[in-house]
């Protein structure tokens, strides 16, 4: 994350039913959150983040 000019957005999930992380995470990636992004706020809480490579193969 830069420390520049932050435009702000955000996302509300109505999860009645649950969500599973692993295909949240993959959902924001695939959004356009940078990895590197998302590897700067798990290590505030003390996780990780490794990508194994990527597949796309729609419906």
């Amino acid at each position: 994350m830069s420390n520049g000019p932050r435009s702000e957005r955000w996302a509300f999930f109505d999860c009645f039913a649950g969500i599973s992380g692993d295909m949240t995470l993959g959902a924001l990636i695939d959004l356009g959150l940078p990895l590197s992004d998302l590897e700067e706020l798990m290590n505030l809480l003390g996780g990780r983040v490794r990508e194994s490579g990527r597949t796309w193969t729609g419906l």
